[in-house]
């Protein structure tokens, strides 16, 4: 017996119709990916660039968010700091006022090395200056003689209480008597 040999089907042939629609779907779904492509890489680009914006604004965030925090705490220190500079001026006469004066410059040393540590500076006053709103506070004024050798309206004659910065920026202002050049009266000449 003759063994049949098995015949593999021609391959189909197709029609100039059929291969157009071949060709068609073949380039919609080539469409399709490209547009899910594009449309990946867009929200890859925005997630970039969202990322890129975080690492720009996260430190400052934080430092904001530790100024918060931490500055209060600073002023209520500066405010303790204020109280032993207080206690310093007073006269002491006796020997046991003396041993609790020692105890209290003890305690504001180690305060002053604690702020100072932690980024506190004491603002120069500007004794003799003129008045610097970004650091000081005018809290009254005094008048001062009209004539040359007198100050200027606006400088600093002396500072009722000290101010602070803190990482540069003013923690307190300092509080100070500024002068203010008096005025002559009607009538009167210079």
């Amino acid at each position: 017996m003759k063994r049949q040999e098995h015949e593999e089907p021609a391959p189909e042939v197709e029609t100039g119709d059929e291969s157009a629609a071949a060709d068609i779907r073949a380039e919609d779904e080539f469409t399709a990916v490209l547009r899910e492509r594009n449309e990946f890489k867009s929200q890859w680009e925005r997630a970039l660039a969202d990322y890129q914006n975080l690492l720009h604004r996260l430190p400052r965030q934080v430092e904001e968010g530790v100024r918060r925090d931490v500055e209060p705490r600073l002023k209520e220190l500066v405010a303790v700091l204020d109280y032993l500079e207080m206690a310093l001026a007073s006269p002491a006469t006796s020997n046991d006022a003396k041993a609790i004066v020692f105890g209290v410059d003890m305690v504001k040393k180690l305060l002053v090395d604690t702020l100072t540590n932690m980024g506190v500076e004491p603002i120069d006053a500007g004794l003799g200056k003129p008045l610097d709103p970004s650091v000081h506070e005018a809290i009254s004024t005094r008048d001062v003689p009209n004539s040359p050798d007198a100050p200027a309206s606006g400088t600093v004659l002396s500072v009722e209480k000290r101010g602070y910065t803190w990482k540069g920026r003013p923690l307190r202002h300092a509080q100070v008597t500024v002068a203010r050049r008096a005025t002559p009266a009607s009538g009167e000449t210079n």
